[in-house]
């Protein structure tokens, strides 16, 4: 064995997938809407379903411009159903995009889940946040975007949590903004 081989590994290729590469490889995009600034957050997959330049921040209501005319009400209830206490907090609309950009129309279907305090609060997390470009070393065991001094912890926190979701067929991503929290996805098959 040269220096450049290495032991076959035992895991099968769906282990070895970070989750990253898991949308990509369906086709998949990831949106949030932050209810604070009330800005969506998308990936760049999202971001071309959409018809959007890649640095575009636009808000909720700029990025309902962008939904076929007939399908603005029916996305608009669903999601504000999906943000009310009272409700389970899924959010699953098929619907029409016109691409800003391009003007194309294209059929997407978004799920999501919002989750609740016991107190019946939106949840969210206000933490340090990260930039993206590091969206690959997060899910890593022992690497840390900061100094063991500016946060504890010890870098094996989300590796764990992709360990696990991957075991179990599903993938894990997240978005982030530094400063304004981290939204961490997770999918995994019913």
């Amino acid at each position: 064995m040269t220096g450049s081989d290495k032991p076959f590994d035992k895991k099968t290729p769906g282990e070895r997938l970070d989750a990253h590469s898991a949308l990509q490889a369906a086709g998949l995009g990831v949106w949030e809407v932050d209810s604070q600034t009330n800005h969506v957050h998308w990936d760049d997959r999202c971001r071309e379903l959409f018809g959007l330049g890649k640095d575009l921040i636009v808000t909720y209501q700029e990025a309902v411009q962008h939904i076929h005319p007939e399908d603005v009400d029916q996305v608009n209830k669903a999601l504000n159903w999906a943000m009310n206490p009272e409700s389970d907090g899924v959010y699953d609309q098929t619907f029409r995009t016109l691409g800003a950009d391009d003007g194309q129309l294209r059929w997407v279907r978004f799920q999501g889940h919002a989750y609740f305090s016991e107190a019946g609060k939106l949840v969210i997390d206000n933490g340090v946040g990260f930039d993206e470009k590091y969206l690959d070393r997060i899910f890593q065991v022992f690497q840390r975007l900061h100094g063991r001094s500016q946060f504890a912890g010890s870098g094996i926190g989300l590796a764990i949590c992709e360990k696990v979701v991957t075991n179990h067929g599903g993938a894990i991503t997240a978005s982030s903004q530094p400063g304004q929290g981290a939204t961490f996805s997770v999918y995994l098959p019913v």
